[in-house]
């Protein structure tokens, strides 16, 4: 069994080797920056996402179109991730929407294409299925942490920050 004080001795032994406990920092690119300790915050500068996103491939339906089986839908365009359908969309219509993209304005239902008949989108909707919108400001509001200093930079953090853009550096400790 180890003694009160060698194991006071093997703590603080170890917990000064931590980087942290050096608060020394260096600035290093996004990717020479995994497996190192962030050396502050990181916050979103904006809400993320920005829009509305769909989280499947499917159809977004209309506000206040009616759901129940045998439902049929016009389907009056097309939003893919990069290039959003730029219309309105009303009632008993429908956008074919792939996962990622923007949901069109007046759209408050996405259906997946597999709870569809393709060639009308007739008989497709299912009252028990979840019809999923990732909602702007679902993630991330402005200024919120998106990974704390406690973090190490891992290749989460990587993907995160280089898909959402504006951080080329991280401080981190070493």
């Amino acid at each position: 069994m180890m003694s009160v004080e060698d194991l006071q001795y093997a703590i603080n032994t170890t917990a000064s080797t931590h980087a942290k406990a050096h608060k020394d920092t260096i600035v290093l690119p996004l990717l020479s920056a995994i497996g190192h300790v962030l050396a502050q915050d990181i916050t979103a500068s904006f809400d993320i996402p920005r829009q509305n996103l769909s989280a499947m491939d499917g159809f977004a339906l209309g506000a206040g179109s009616d759901l129940a089986s045998g439902s049929s839908f016009v389907v009056i365009g097309e939003s893919c991730a990069g290039k959003p359908y730029q219309g309105v969309v009303g009632v008993g219509q429908a956008v074919r929407i792939f996962t990622g993209a923007v949901v069109p304005d007046g759209c408050d239902n996405v259906v997946m294409q597999e709870n569809t008949d393709w060639d009308d989108i007739k008989n497709s909707i299912d009252k028990s299925t979840t019809y999923t919108i990732t909602l702007a400001k679902d993630s991330y509001t402005g200024l919120s942490p998106i990974r704390v200093n406690t973090a190490t930079c891992n290749n989460l953090t990587f993907n995160l920050l280089s898909k959402r853009g504006g951080w080329f550096t991280l401080e981190v400790f070493y």
